[in-house]
C-alpha cells in the first residue's frame, strides 16, 4: 500500500471519527444542532479525502473527469454544514446571506451533473508527477464551464459570510467570543479562503499539483473540536454551578415558608407539650399517694410516650424541611401528602379565617418524587392561594386542593382560591425569579415550585376560574419519570 493511500486513508478514517463523536453528541442533546452541522462537515472530509484518493490514482483523463464531477458532492455538503455550523455556533453572520448561497449551491450541485461529458470542468488530458515518493495523477488540459467560475464566486461569497460572522463576534468584546472568533471563524474563514485560491491555480496550470484540501481541513476540524470540547467543559461546570444555584434557591424559600408559620410550629409543639406537663402532674399525684394506682400509672406514663413521640416527630419533619440535600425519589402516596400538608397549614388558614379544603378524587394514588421537595411546592401554592383570598368577603376565602387522575395516565393536583384572580401584568412573568406582587415577597416561590416539578418529570401552569379566583395546577407522571421540559401556560400572581 502506497504512502498517499495510507495518509488520505488517514485522513477520511480521523474525519469520520470526529463525525461519530459529534454525532453522538448530538444524540444526546438533540438541541444541540451545531455539534449536527459539524459531523456533517467531518462526514464530508472524509468523503473528498476518499475522491482525492481516486483523482491521483486515475488512469485515464475519463476517470478523472468522474472523479471531479463526484468531488461537488462532498464540497455541497461541507459547504452547506459549514455556514449553517457558524450561523448556529458563533450566533453572528447574515441569514439572507447564507441561505442565498445554499440555494446557488444547489443550483451548481445540480449543473455540474446535468452535462455528464463535462460538468463543471471538461477534462481532456491528466499528467504524472512525483508525490510523496511516488507518481499519482494531477490535471493536465481542462476546460471551466461558466458555472465553473459561478462556483468560485460562490466560494468567495461564503468567505466574506464566514469573516463577517467572525468579525461581529469579535466585536462583542468578551475574551471568551473572541477566541472562538478566532479559533472557529476565523481558522475556517482561512482555509476555505486557501482552498478556493489553491484550487483556481490548480485548475488553471499556475500550479501543477494535485488538490491538497482533506488534510488541510481535516487540521481545521481538530482545531474546531478542540475549541468545542473547551465550550463543553465550560458548559458543564456552568450547570453544576446552575444546578447548586437552584438547590441553595430552593433551600432558602422553604426556610421562609416555614419561618412564616413559625406560629402554627409553635402551637403544634405547644399541644403536646402541655398535654406532658399535665400528665407528669397527674403522676406525681399518683405516686405520693399512700397506695399508687400502677394502672392509673402506667396509662399516664403510655400519654406522656405518645405526646413526646408526637412533638418528636413533629420536630424530625422540620428538621427534614430545613435540611439542604439533593432530591431522594421515592414512592410517595400522593393522598398522604396533601393531607399532612394541609393539616400542617390549617391552623394558619383558621388565623386569616380561610377555608381550606381537600378533595381526593384519585384511588391512592402514587408516585415517584421527593416528598419534601413536593410538600414544599404544595406549601407554596396553598399559601399563595390563601393570601389572594385574605382580602376578600368571608364567603369566597376558601381554598381547595384537589387530587385527581387525568386522562394522560398523571397524577394532577390543583390549587383553587376564589381570590382576584390572575392579571394581565403577572402572567407573563409569572414563573421568573424574585418577580413577586406582594410587598413582602421574595419572589422565587414559583420559579423554584416549577424546577421541582420538572425535576419530577411533570408540568405547572396555572389559569382563571369561569367564577372567579385562579386554579395553580401541576401533574406527574404515576410512577414517576425525570424530565427537563418547559412550564405551559404561566398565569399566577406570584409569592
Amino acid at each position: 500500500m502506497s504512502f498517499v493511500t495510507i495518509l488520505w486513508s488517514a485522513v477520511a478514517a480521523g474525519s469520520v471519527v470526529l463525525g461519530l463523536m459529534h454525532t453522538v453528541l448530538w444524540l444526546f442533546d438533540r438541541r444541540a444542532f451545531a455539534s449536527l452541522a459539524f459531523a456533517v462537515m467531518a462526514f464530508a472530509t472524509a468523503g473528498i479525502a476518499a475522491v482525492e484518493l481516486g483523482l491521483m490514482t486515475s488512469q485515464t483523463a475519463v476517470q478523472f473527469g468522474t472523479w471531479v464531477r463526484w468531488v461537488h458532492v462532498p464540497l455541497f455538503f461541507q459547504f452547506v454544514a459549514m455556514l449553517v455550523f457558524l450561523r448556529l455556533y458563533l450566533g453572528t453572520g447574515k441569514a439572507w446571506l447564507m441561505w442565498s448561497l445554499i440555494a446557488l449551491r444547489c443550483l451548481i450541485v445540480v449543473a455540474n451533473f446535468h452535462d455528464p461529458h463535462s460538468g463543471l470542468v471538461r477534462v481532456d488530458s491528466i499528467t504524472r508527477i512525483g508525490f510523496l515518493g511516488e507518481q499519482i495523477s494531477i490535471l493536465g488540459h481542462a476546460v471551466p464551464t461558466p458555472w465553473q467560475v459561478i462556483a468560485t464566486l460562490s466560494n468567495l461569497l461564503a468567505v466574506w459570510f464566514m469573516a463577517d460572522a467572525s468579525i461581529s463576534l469579535w466585536r462583542r468584546g468578551t475574551p471568551q467570543e473572541r477566541e472562538k472568533a478566532l479559533v472557529v471563524g476565523g481558522s475556517i474563514a482561512f482555509f476555505w479562503l486557501t482552498a478556493a485560491v489553491f484550487t483556481q491555480l490548480v485548475l488553471w496550470r499556475v500550479l501543477i499539483a494535485p488538490t491538497l484540501i482533506a488534510p488541510f481541513f481535516m487540521i481545521t476540524l481538530a482545531a474546531m473540536a478542540f475549541e468545542m470540547s473547551r465550550d463543553l467543559l465550560r458548559a458543564s461546570r456552568l450547570s453544576r454551578e446552575r444546578d447548586e444555584l437552584r438547590s441553595e434557591l430552593a433551600h432558602t424559600s422553604r426556610v421562609t415558608v416555614l419561618g412564616q408559620l413559625a406560629s402554627t410550629f409553635a402551637h403544634e409543639l405547644r399541644q403536646p407539650l402541655t398535654a406532658i406537663l399535665a400528665n407528669v402532674t397527674s403522676a406525681q399525684y399518683v405516686l405520693e399517694s399512700q397506695r399508687p394506682n400502677l394502672q392509673t400509672f402506667r396509662e399516664i406514663t403510655d400519654d406522656i410516650y405518645r405526646d413526646g413521640r408526637r412533638a418528636a416527630e413533629f420536630i424530625e419533619r422540620l428538621n427534614v424541611m430545613l435540611r439542604r440535600r439533593p432530591p431522594e425519589f421515592q414512592p410517595v402516596a400522593v393522598d398522604g401528602l396533601l393531607r399532612d400538608t394541609t393539616a400542617l397549614l390549617r391552623l394558619d388558614a383558621s388565623a386569616k379565617g380561610v377555608s381550606l379544603e381537600t378533595i381526593i378524587e384519585a384511588a391512592s394514588p402514587v408516585v415517584m418524587g421527593d416528598r419534601v421537595h413536593l410538600s414544599q411546592v404544595l406549601i407554596n401554592l396553598i399559601i399563595n392561594a390563601m393570601d389572594a383570598v385574605t382580602d376578600m368577603p368571608a364567603p369566597r376565602r376558601r381554598v381547595t386542593a384537589r387530587v385527581r387522575a387525568n386522562e394522560h395516565r398523571a397524577i394532577e393536583i390543583a390549587v383553587s382560591d376564589r381570590g382576584a384572580g390572575i392579571t394581565d401584568e403577572a402572567a407573563t412573568r409569572l414563573f421568573e425569579p424574585f418577580f413577586t406582587t406582594k410587598a413582602s415577597g421574595m419572589g422565587v416561590g414559583l420559579s423554584v415550585s416549577r424546577n421541582i416539578i420538572e425535576l419530577h418529570g411533570g408540568r405547572l401552569w396555572a389559569e382563571n376560574n369561569t367564577d372567579g379566583g385562579a386554579t395553580f395546577l401541576f401533574s406527574i407522571p404515576a410512577g414517576g419519570q425525570q424530565s427537563d421540559r418547559s412550564t405551559d401556560d404561566p398565569r399566577r400572581n406570584a409569592n
